[in-house]
């Protein structure tokens, strides 16, 4: 072989031997998906960077989606934020007890608000139990307030007194709440019913107003002149708080009409559950005889809650009176007779409650009013000094022939 055809072997194989070093070269970098920039020419590679370029554009906008999608994933948290919300309505929930509370301190009546009610014969945790349940039980007579309340502003009403009797007479027995509620509403039942505690049965209505009933004054005290036009008699009760304010409508009466043109007759009327209201009374009548009824009534009303036998006992002496006739009275019940009589005629009167009064022989009821009363009756007294009655007869007449019972 010549020189010549040797060295184009050589280059041949040479040449073949590059190609297939530059196809498995190709194929390792195709394997690996990596570019044969040598292969290429510079517009051709510039176009590969520039493709590269958007491809990096989108890495760096998918970064910031998945920062929005952070951004985004926030806002179901933020209702941990707003968890401060509903302790804010609890916070303005919370207030209204104390509203209430501080609305319904004015309205709380107070011991001292309530005088004519007998609290010192109650010990000092049962006076402090009393006034705490008089201000939170509702009255059952249906005017919203509660038994304190309606104790404070309706005193001349009989339901008002009949319900405030039976929770104090309840309070002193030790009852519990619901047996306080049950005997306030049964009083009121029975107030409107009619109904008299002894027979458990209703009765008849009491007095009515405007009608003129036979109201007998003899042997009864009394304290006015005989010639006074207006005759007021009064059924009462020494251990009912309210009667010791009785002495204001006399006085009302008096500052309207003259004091000589009023006279006062005083009846007894003991409640049953009054449990010293009755020897009171035979102790006040001891006293009448001996001249001092009126001295030893205002004794007994200044001091309601002593009216045991040695309290009566010691304001007799205090006043004078002959301590023998007056021990003797009481022990032999000498009086007691007088006390029972006016008992049964006012329960054929049916009378409501104490203090209740007739005005020449006119009931002042629940709607009525002592001068108004008086006012009408005062008609009928000058048509019968007209007449030529005499002044000092004009009671006697006025109820001459007049109803004995309703």
């Amino acid at each position: 072989m010549s020189e010549h055809e040797n060295s184009s072997a050589k280059i041949s194989l040479l040449y073949m031997g590059w190609i297939v070093a530059a196809f498995s070269l190709g194929t390792w970098f195709g394997h690996f998906g990596l570019p044969l920039p040598f292969n290429k020419i510079p517009s051709q590679r510039a176009k590969e960077v520039e493709t590269v370029r958007p491809i990096e554009s989108i890495r760096q906008k998918k970064t910031p989606k998945k920062v929005e999608k952070a951004q985004v994933s926030l806002p179901p948290q933020r209702p941990k934020a707003k968890t401060p919300e509903p302790k804010v309505q609890a916070r303005q929930k919370t207030p209204p007890p104390a509203r209430r509370a501080t609305q319904s301190s004015p309205k709380s009546i107070s011991i001292a608000e309530l005088p004519s009610i007998a609290f010192d014969r109650l010990s000092k945790d049962k006076r402090a139990l009393a006034i705490k349940l008089m201000n939170k039980l509702k009255a059952p007579c249906g005017c919203g307030q509660s038994i304190a309340q309606c104790a404070k502003a309706n005193l001349a009403c009989p339901s008002t007194q009949k319900i405030v009797e039976a929770f104090m007479e309840s309070v002193f027995k030790n009852l519990s709440k619901d047996k306080i509620k049950a005997a306030v509403l049964k009083a009121l039942e029975k107030s409107e019913l009619g109904v008299d505690d002894d027979k458990q049965q209703p009765t008849q209505s009491g007095p009515k107003s405007g009608v003129v009933y036979h109201i007998p004054i003899k042997g009864s005290p009394a304290k006015g002149p005989k010639t006074a036009k207006i005759t007021v008699v009064l059924f009462s009760d020494f251990e009912c708080p309210y009667c010791s304010h009785a002495e204001k409508q006399v006085k009302h009466l008096q500052s309207k009409f003259g004091a000589n043109n009023i006279r006062v007759v005083y009846r007894h009327l003991p409640l049953p559950f009054h449990t010293k209201a009755k020897l009171a009374a035979e102790a006040s009548m001891a006293a009448h005889a001996q001249g001092k009824f009126w001295p030893y009534h205002d004794k007994l009303f200044a001091n309601q809650e002593k009216l045991d036998k040695a309290d009566l006992l010691r304001y007799a002496k205090e006043l004078g009176l002959d301590m023998k006739k007056f021990q003797q009275a009481l022990e032999k019940g000498t009086y007691k007779a007088i006390v029972n009589k006016d008992l049964s005629f006012a329960s054929k009167l049916n009378v409501p409650g104490t203090p209740f009064f007739f005005i020449n022989g006119r009931p002042v009821g629940e709607n009525d009013t002592s001068e108004g009363v008086a006012r009408a009756s005062l008609v009928e007294v000058e048509a019968l000094l007209k007449k030529g009655v005499k002044p000092e007869d004009v009671y006697k007449t006025l109820i001459q022939g007049r109803k004995q019972t309703p």
